[in-house]
């Protein structure tokens, strides 16, 4: 199991890693992340049993796991509401959600994803992103 502690982490890397996630833990699970402390950082993972490495930085679980993503979904910061709109595609299109910052960054090497949705501009409030979802 590939751990990430994403607990202070930005929302965008937080929204990222939870799409990758639920792409890669289709096959098997493979990838958990330590979101909150109520019970302790490490309390699921213990009672699960199960052999894990946290990894210091999520990109290296991004990096691994990069074959199994079909690309990145853009939502739109002016319209907070298609991250949800985003969140539905990629999970239709084997993707992950991305903000226009982490999508240059994933773009690039080493990881080269292709946009397969950008959603910035394409709706002009919530309203419209819903009823077009």
């Amino acid at each position: 199991l590939e751990v990430a502690d994403v607990y202070d982490a930005p929302g965008d890397i937080k929204l990222m890693m939870a799409t990758l996630q639920g792409v890669v833990n289709r096959a098997e699970p493979r990838v958990y992340l330590l979101e909150n402390k109520e019970e302790g950082k490490f309390a699921w993972l213990n009672d699960l049993d199960v052999p894990y490495k946290v990894r210091d930085d999520y990109w290296d679980i991004v990096l691994k796991f990069k074959n199994e993503i079909k690309g990145i979904i853009v939502y739109d910061p002016k319209v907070p509401d298609s991250i949800n709109v985003a969140t539905t595609l990629a999970g239709l299109k084997n993707a992950i959600v991305a903000s226009p910052e982490l999508a240059a960054n994933l773009t690039g090497a080493p990881y080269n994803l292709k946009v397969l949705d950008d959603l910035q501009g394409k709706f002009k409030d919530r309203l419209d992103a819903y009823t077009w979802q």
